[in-house]
């Protein structure tokens, strides 16, 4: 049964899914149903279905990023079926991604076993050049669309907004110059940061809409396009529009967030001897050929 499992799942990437409320799955069979059945039937293992479920985000992914090929397009969808939210879908122009943690969830309290882990990033949009950014490469970018997104949200819950019937809320646009963001790396002047969390794993492709596998690729630093779902919140007292996560594209490397310089900036080239090594000498690179490795014992070794 495990094999032809994996053989559903090979055939199963040309099939339709649809994505409800957040949470809820929807085979639309094809001409090849099998792999529906074998999922309804609980054939197919938790591993099977983890990986299933990262392959078709993958999939999606590449979709959304090749149909959203205008950064700032947008996608109107009715997702929730009792309360008929209205949601947008939209890709942001260049960002540079903060805190990400795209290939495994994370809490806000680590300690707190009731909270929900969510895949997260923080967006940073740099909206005015300054001498410190053009030197990093980084240009200016319109986050209207992200904003006309949210306003349509708006417009769709309450009304237009002259009408008057917006009621005081939260929206996802924050101010790098904030007292505890402005002199953290990336922050500061010029800069409009955003949030967005998902509790799915969002799917993270290159520039040439390809899966990348490896966390360490994708880091605080570098530069990313976003694909968001742009949705209205009530919950425990607060209430606003937020962004949800759905995939991610890397467009560019950039100087890693973290404080650590390069390896290569770190040292200097240490010009190679003419001659051959000593090999009876481990620090001169030449093989050991037996006895007890190395070791120092005076009092300054550490």
């Amino acid at each position: 049964m495990g094999e032809m499992a994996d053989e559903a799942i090979d055939q199963s990437l040309n099939a339709h899914w649809d994505y409800e409320d957040d949470m809820e799955w929807r085979f639309d069979e094809g001409p090849d149903d099998h792999f529906g059945r074998s999922l309804g039937r609980g054939f197919l293992t938790p591993l099977q279905k983890q990986e299933f479920a990262h392959r078709q985000s993958m999939k999606r992914a590449e979709q959304a990023f090749k149909t959203h090929k205008n950064t700032g397009e947008t996608r109107t969808t009715m997702t929730t079926k009792t309360t008929k939210t209205t949601r947008v879908e939209v890709v942001t122009p260049e960002c540079r991604v903060s805190y990400p943690n795209v290939f495994t969830p994370s809490k806000v309290n680590k300690n707190d076993p009731n909270e929900k882990p969510f895949y997260n990033l923080q967006m940073l949009f740099r909206t005015k050049d300054t001498k410190e950014s053009l030197a990093r490469g980084e240009k200016s970018v319109d986050i209207e669309p992200l904003k006309q997104a949210v306003r349509q949200v708006m417009t769709e819950k309450f009304g237009p907004r002259e009408q008057g019937k917006w009621p005081k809320c939260r929206f996802p646009f924050r101010d790098g110059m904030e007292t505890e963001k402005k002199d953290k790396e990336g922050f500061g002047e010029g800069v409009v940061f955003c949030s967005a969390k998902s509790e799915q794993k969002p799917g993270v492709v290159n520039q040439q809409v390809q899966p990348i596998l490896d966390p360490a690729e994708f880091y605080g630093g570098c530069y990313a396009r976003v694909a968001l779902t742009v949705y209205w919140y009530d919950k425990a007292g607060n209430r606003g529009v937020a962004f949800g996560l759905s995939h991610v594209q890397k467009v560019r490397d950039g100087e890693p967030f973290s404080g650590r310089i390069k390896a290569e900036d770190a040292f200097d080239a240490i010009p190679m001897p003419d001659g051959p090594t000593d090999a009876s000498d481990p620090m001169s690179g030449g093989e050991q050929t037996g006895g007890a490795p190395a070791s120092g014992g005076g009092p300054t070794d550490l």
